[in-house]
């Protein structure tokens, strides 16, 4: 069955908590915490369905001055479909519409030695602007990327 991307439900919750703790562990987002950005930024709040289940999701927030900067929080693909191309869904489906809405740039964190994940920022055009040190839980590094829209080109 093909994949379809949407805006998430509160009914989507459970799901999407679900994958958060299954791909971060103890350094996942709460449930709660999870509520209140489906509330705060509905818009950049997205679910992966395939088979009519939820498989993996985004969150992003909208930042800066009038907003001209989107923030992804989390980025998340259950293990047994990942390697599907969904990440990649998502953020394709998050680029396109960060642009409709005239924002400039897309900002990350992720963990310096997640290769796979940083190899698809970097195939997006996502560049390296900075680093954070002990950003997680765990003592790692995050690389900080991002990627400006009047570069891209889909």
């Amino acid at each position: 069955m093909r994949l379809n991307i949407r805006r998430a439900r509160l009914a989507d919750l459970d799901a999407i908590y679900n994958i958060e703790t299954i791909s971060f562990g103890y350094e996942a987002f709460t449930k709660n915490f999870l509520l209140e950005l489906m509330f705060r930024s509905p818009e950049f709040f997205i679910v992966a369905e395939k088979d009519n289940k939820v498989v993996g999701y985004l969150s992003a927030v909208a930042e800066g001055h009038f907003n001209k900067l989107c923030h992804i929080l989390s980025i998340a693909v259950l293990p047994e479909y990942r390697g599907q191309g969904i990440g990649s869904e998502l953020l394709k489906y998050l680029i396109d519409l960060v642009k409709m809405k005239k924002i400039s740039s897309i900002i990350l964190e992720v963990k310096k030695n997640n290769d796979i994940a940083i190899n698809v920022y970097k195939k997006f055009g996502f560049k390296i602007i900075g680093y954070k040190y002990r950003y997680y839980r765990d003592g790692s590094d995050a690389l900080v990327m991002k990627l400006d829209l009047h570069d891209f080109n889909l």
